[in-house]
C-alpha cells in the first residue's frame, strides 16, 4: 500500500475514534510554508500561531488531544493506548523523509501542566490543537477542537 493511501486510511480511522470537531488529512503536495499548508486544511495563516516542534513532541501533542479534551480535560475521548498508538502510527509514516512539525502551543510540552496551557488559536472553536506536518510525502495535519 502507498504512502498516501496508508495516511488517508489513518486520518479516517483518527476521525472516527475522536468523533468530533478534528480535522485530519494528508495532501500530496509539497509545501515549504506551514501557513501555506495550514490554511489547506481550514487553520488559519497566521505565522505566530504555529511553532516547530521535533517528532517526538509531535506524538506527544497528538496523545494528548486525541485522548482527551481540550475544554475539559477529564472528559477521555478515547483510552490513552489507543491516542498514543494513533499518534505515534501518524508520525511514523513520516519518518523516512526530511519532516517538519508544527503546533500552537504547550499541549505536548512536559511544563505544561505544571505552568498551565498556553496557545495560540488556529481556528474560531474556544479550544484548538493538534499538529501540521510538512514532508517530502506532502503535508498531513491531525486539528483537534472543542467548546466550552
Amino acid at each position: 500500500m502507498n504512502v498516501t493511501r496508508r495516511i488517508k486510511n489513518l486520518t479516517r480511522h483518527i476521525k472516527q475514534e475522536r468523533d468530533r470537531g478534528t480535522i485530519a488529512g494528508f495532501l500530496p503536495c509539497v509545501l515549504t510554508s506551514v501557513t501555506e499548508a495550514a490554511s489547506k486544511f481550514g487553520l488559519t495563516d497566521a505565522s505566530e500561531c504555529y511553532k516547530e516542534i521535533d517528532d517526538v513532541e509531535a506524538v506527544m501533542v497528538l496523545t494528548r488531544v486525541l485522548h482527551n479534551g481540550l475544554a475539559y480535560t477529564s472528559d477521555e475521548i478515547m483510552p490513552l493506548a489507543e491516542a498514543r498508538n494513533l499518534a505515534a502510527s501518524f508520525i511514523a509514516e513520516f519518518s523516512n523523509v526530511p519532516a517538519r512539525f508544527f503546533t500552537n502551543g504547550n499541549w505536548g510540552s512536559p511544563r505544561a501542566a505544571e505552568a498551565g496551557r498556553s496557545w495560540h488559536p488556529a481556528t474560531s472553536s474556544t479550544f484548538d490543537a493538534g499538529v501540521v506536518v510538512l514532508s517530502d510525502h506532502g503535508i498531513g495535519c491531525v486539528w483537534c477542537m472543542d467548546e466550552d
